[in-house]
């Protein structure tokens, strides 16, 4: 099995930082310990030359990482429940509840979605993916985003429906709770989304190794101090729809990690983002077709209570 190498340029905001700080957070599977055995023996180079353990990065460094091999782990069946809205033989659309997450990764190898699938579906270990780890996964959401989501049952409605999302031909409409009142009845956000260059784990509006993002929205509902927006991203970059509504000074209720937590009295701990509706052009039978995940308990309580709250202040 062969290493990976990966390469990275130091830009002007990250100077200053100890080498293996600056690559704990591109690197969150490798504790500090093993990065900075690696940096003795020779497998992180800067500028090509191996370096001290305690050296601090300049603006443009070339920083090498010559990553071990490691043996994948396949992922093995769970019994979670799944909420299946839709299926046929080609593919499975289901409600994902928040809390879990999409596929196995580094640290995290079980009670994925993935996971689920295998116990609930057992022939997709059959399907021959290439990606074990991902069988069938055409798209993801983030493990606190709820809502519907198309899993392809086989490798050729995996390459049909993955066409169709990198071409964007695809409706994803998400509901998401934002902080503040939006007053434009709808907008449109054009920024360009890439690796935040003082924390390499989450994402930013940056014009440094970014890509076109672009996050259309329309008001569904004002609620007091909040808004319930109706949002179309027209593409589909990581954590896109949060970051960019963020960017404006939106931030999603409940975001700690690009805004801020909900209130406290409201008992909520994870945003209120949700995957809505997903249309699509169906593999096999070339029809369109479109599904809804009804918004989840704890969010559908929030905003009646929201909209309670503003019933009692208007006839006060």
């Amino acid at each position: 099995m062969l290493s990976e190498t990966k390469e990275f340029v130091v830009h002007k905001g990250e100077k200053g930082k100890r080498l293996d700080l600056y690559l704990s957070s591109s690197f969150p599977g490798h504790s500090r310990n093993s990065l900075q055995k690696m940096i003795v023996q020779g497998d992180i180079l800067v500028n090509g030359k191996t370096v001290s353990r305690h050296y601090k990065i300049k603006e443009k460094d070339v920083v090498t990482i010559n990553l071990p091999a490691v043996k994948p782990h396949k992922a093995f069946p769970e019994k979670i429940p799944l909420n299946i809205i839709y299926e046929d033989k080609a593919v499975i659309v289901l409600n994902k509840p928040a809390g879990i997450v999409v596929h196995p990764a580094c640290g995290n190898y079980s009670g994925t979605l993935v996971n689920a699938l295998l116990y609930h579906f057992p022939s997709l270990d059959k399907g021959k993916f290439p990606d074990i780890n991902r069988v069938g996964i055409v798209h993801r959401l983030d493990k606190d985003t709820s809502g519907v989501m198309v899993v392809a049952k086989n490798n050729t409605s995996l390459s049909r429906l993955a066409k169709q999302f990198e071409n964007r031909k695809v409706e994803k409409v998400y509901l998401a709770l934002v902080f503040g009142k939006i007053i434009n009845p709808e907008g449109s956000i054009e920024a360009p989304v890439g690796r935040k260059i003082t924390d390499r784990r989450k994402m930013a509006v940056t014009s440094i190794s970014s890509r076109q993002a672009i996050t259309d929205f329309k008001v569904h509902e004002i609620l007091g101090d909040f808004t319930l927006l109706e949002v179309r991203p027209k593409t589909g970059r990581t954590h896109q729809i949060r970051v960019h509504l963020a960017h404006i000074g939106h931030p999603v209720v409940g975001d700690s990690e690009y805004g801020r937590p909900a209130p406290k009295n409201w008992g909520v701990s994870r945003q209120l983002l949700h995957a809505y509706k997903l249309g699509f052009i169906h593999p096999v039978k070339k029809d369109w077709v479109k599904f809804t995940a009804p918004l989840p308990r704890e969010f559908k309580k929030v905003i009646a209570q929201l909209r309670k709250d503003m019933k009692i202040e208007g006839n006060g």
